[in-house]
């Protein structure tokens, strides 16, 4: 027989191998084909600011995010990003705060290689699942505020997008799994002119922390969410939302802050654009005491609210 004779069939061999090596390696890799964990929309999800792992890991029901800051050219927390991208346990929220850094310098190209090798680091770690960035969080001035509290709300909005796309497009060369979000203080005539634009942002959040010394002691949180005009503003947007920090200052009554930390619940559930809502948990001032998770009726009001999603099934399952 001539050689000519065997030709398809040695094609017809190739073709077999090269189908059944593909056929392979997704089942050898079948973990990260089927348990990719993403922010999917109509899912819920909770946050909690975390400081301490051990009072993560303390919790009867686990929260689906966990924030934390981390500053620019500072300390990185490799033990709560393996809890995310190794354990599974939740998604990463991390408020990446450039402190003391000229934005001018970033559009420059200045930080290049740190940005990038501190995304990969991120995206290395969380390899297949969604890890949210939250950048130069509160970044606009108002008039009535008295002092700046970030050395970034000096960049003014033309500066603050520059360096922000300046760092997406970073970011989109490194991994596709490291996710924006944009999060003002408030979202309202003020902050929308620092907004980067939609291709440039995956998430929109906002800071909704209570203050004893707020014009208003809101009961509710929708009361709080939408009567400054707050969730107008997100909705023109027409991105979902993620309430970054959601605090409560203790007053004394303590059915007083347990109603409306449940309240936040309500909200999270009753607000279709609303895709996670993160629970402050930290001391700042006396007028700042956002930390819940020391009192049992706090504590069982945060359960409670995750059993709840958990039964309605809103709640993001993790794989």
């Amino acid at each position: 027989m001539s050689i000519k004779k065997w030709i398809p069939w040695i094609i017809l061999l190739i073709l077999l191998i090269g189908v059944l090596s593909i056929a392979a390696y997704v089942y050898v890799n079948r973990k990260t084909f089927d348990n990719y964990e993403e922010m999917k929309s109509g899912n819920k999800n909770v946050g909690l600011y975390v400081e301490e792992l051990g009072e993560f890991y303390s919790l009867e029901e686990r929260p689906q995010i966990i924030e934390w800051f981390e500053y620019w050219l500072g300390e990185e927390s490799q033990e709560k990003l393996a809890v995310c991208g190794i354990k599974h346990d939740a998604f990463p929220l991390i408020t990446w705060m450039p402190n003391n850094i000229e934005f001018e310098d970033i559009v420059a190209g200045k930080y290049d290689k740190y940005v990038t090798d501190y995304l990969k680091r991120k995206a290395e770690t969380c390899e297949d699942m969604d890890v949210l960035i939250r950048f130069a969080h509160e970044m606009e001035l108002r008039p009535n505020y008295r002092f700046k509290w970030y050395s970034w709300q000096s960049a003014g909005p033309e500066l603050f997008i520059k360096a922000w796309r300046h760092m997406v497009e970073l970011s989109r060369k490194v991994s596709s799994n490291i996710k924006w979000v944009w999060s003002p203080n408030r979202c309202d005539q003020y902050s929308l002119p620092y907004y980067p634009g939609d291709e440039w942002v995956d998430y929109v959040g906002i800071t909704m922390d209570l203050e004893l010394t707020h014009h208003t002691r809101y009961k509710k949180f929708q009361d709080f969410y939408e009567l400054e005009g707050q969730r107008e503003s997100l909705l023109s947007l027409k991105k979902e939302v993620i309430i970054c920090e959601a605090g409560y200052a203790e007053s004394g009554d303590t059915d007083e802050k347990a109603a409306y930390l449940e309240s936040i619940y309500d909200g999270l559930e009753s607000n279709p654009e609303l895709i996670a809502v993160v629970f402050f948990n930290v001391n700042v001032d006396e007028n700042r005491l956002y930390r819940f998770t020391h009192n049992d009726k706090y504590l069982q009001v945060f359960y409670d609210g995750i059993r709840r999603l958990r039964k309605n099934g809103l709640l993001h399952q993790f794989s």
